[in-house]
């Protein structure tokens, strides 16, 4: 029996027979890994050749962009009722009527607040590859300002300077492998959600070609395409918080 590992070759970690891509880092692989035994092959992470955005990372990205989603829609109801304020001492509607609606749009924004609230404790949390990319920043701040006192003659022995902008170049130096490392997992998570999508777009074109050929009714096709679109909400959500971390590091 052939005991030699597979290992990855960006970080080393030890890979799953046949897999595509490294479960850890992302990397996708030149060739498929042979299996080193006679034991049942492993299938990739959950069933897919490039590894799914974990639970938490996924929830808290939706939950950033449903923050915001339902500050736009709590503002558009405010605005409302303050038509309907000045509509009904303009005259313009019936007072009792105002009034009916002013309150459910109220109750409307008690639950869209209330909502709000339970996501975002979530949507604070930070992603690895954003504290790396702020440890980056920081450690870049004060290679600057080292060079800074240099120039200004703060800094009177040179070998001083020079040891410790070598310390800052090294831990950029490896804070750059990490950052790069988490940038191509955003890359893979964004090319599955897109995969994912598309998906769903056929799904629907699949629907509306069997109303047409009358292999489905339209009120089951509507159904399930509600359905789809509901079911894949979050993602597109996701996938456009992913985007703009992506190009936020990336400028």
């Amino acid at each position: 029996m052939n005991s030699t590992v597979n290992v990855c070759p960006n970080c080393g970690t030890e890979l799953i027979p046949q897999a595509r891509f490294c479960r850890i880092c992302g990397t996708k692989l030149a060739t498929t890994v042979m299996a080193t035994s006679s034991s049942p092959i492993t299938p990739s992470i959950e069933g897919k050749d490039a590894p799914k955005i974990d639970e938490t990372i996924f929830n808290t990205l939706y939950a950033r962009k449903r923050v915001k989603e339902i500050e736009k829609e709590i503002k558009k109801i405010l605005q409302e009722v303050e038509m309907l304020v000045n509509k009904s001492k303009a005259g313009l509607m019936d007072k009792q009527e105002a009034k009916r609606e002013i309150d459910s749009a109220k109750q409307k924004v008690l639950k869209l607040t209330q909502e709000k609230k339970e996501w975002e404790n979530l949507a604070k949390n930070k992603l690895e590859v954003e504290k790396l990319h702020e440890s980056f920043s920081d450690v870049s701040d004060k290679l600057r300002k080292l060079n800074d006192m240099k120039h200004a003659g703060t800094i009177k022995h040179p070998e001083v300077h020079a040891e410790m902008v070598r310390k800052y170049q090294q831990e950029l130096a490896t804070i750059r492998v990490e950052l790069d490392r988490h940038l191509q997992s955003l890359q893979l998570w964004m090319a599955l959600l897109r995969d994912e999508l598309t998906q769903q777009e056929k799904e629907i074109e699949k629907l509306k070609i069997q109303v047409e050929l009358k292999e489905i009714s339209k009120s089951d096709a509507d159904k399930k395409e509600k359905e789809i679109l509901e079911k894949n909400k979050k993602k597109r959500f996701v996938l456009q918080s992913l985007r703009e971390i992506y190009e936020e590091i990336k400028s």
